[in-house]
């Protein structure tokens, strides 16, 4: 290929301007199956890569061609977590907890929104759930009710507004406060989100009329 040399590491390296054919890159760099081709070069003196794409491509001095794993951009969707969310969102919503949007990707990852969720009690308050990315194969990572929230004669000892530990994240700025909701024995499968705030409710109401 005029133009264009594969060095050691097996990578297609240009040291001119020119045109080649996509099917020779191909054969050169021995693609396979699930796939790519990806350019890397400078661009106005900016490095810039991207897939290649186009059945003739054009190169110029410094473009080198590798081959890659196919990637697909992830949607702001559940992906893998979607199934079993629904199922459990739906278990919620039967419990009586209060309006429970569809779960949303924040900046800081998975949440379930709880609005009006009721305490006990009978209390009224904002509440929300924050999950990790491979749930739920493992717990949720937090349990957060909104500042301010009347919470009666509950146990506040586990409610933080600023301090966070086992790796939930400070929501302080976002309005919410954290309540001490981790579990070290989750069993994926056994328990569901329904199970998750019970045993928080529960541990609300340890010390109410104590």
């Amino acid at each position: 290929m005029e133009g264009l040399r594969k060095d050691e590491l097996g990578f297609i390296r240009a040291n001119r301007f020119g045109r080649a054919d996509a099917a020779q890159l191909e054969c050169e760099l021995h693609l396979k199956k699930g796939e790519s081709i990806y350019r890397t070069g400078n661009r106005n003196g900016v490095k810039r890569g991207e897939e290649v794409r186009s059945m003739v491509i054009e190169f110029r001095p410094g473009d080198t061609f590798s081959v890659g794993p196919r990637i697909t951009k992830a949607a702001k969707e559940l992906g893998a977590m979607e199934r079993v969310l629904k199922a459990e969102m739906g278990i919620l919503k039967a419990a009586g907890l209060g309006c429970i949007p569809e779960p949303r990707l924040e900046k800081w990852g998975w949440s379930i929104r709880m609005k009006g969720f009721i305490l006990p009690g009978g209390a009224r308050t904002d509440a929300m759930i924050c999950l990790p990315d491979n749930y739920p194969m493992t717990s949720p990572i937090g349990f957060y009710l909104k500042h301010g929230a009347n919470l009666g004669g509950l146990d506040i000892e586990h409610l933080f507004e600023k301090n966070v530990y086992h790796g939930a994240k400070d929501l302080s700025g976002e309005g919410w406060s954290w309540f001490c909701g981790v579990t070290d024995s989750w069993e994926s499968g056994r328990y569901n989100l329904l199970s998750y705030v019970n045993a928080v409710m529960a541990f609300l109401t340890e010390k109410m009329g104590a």
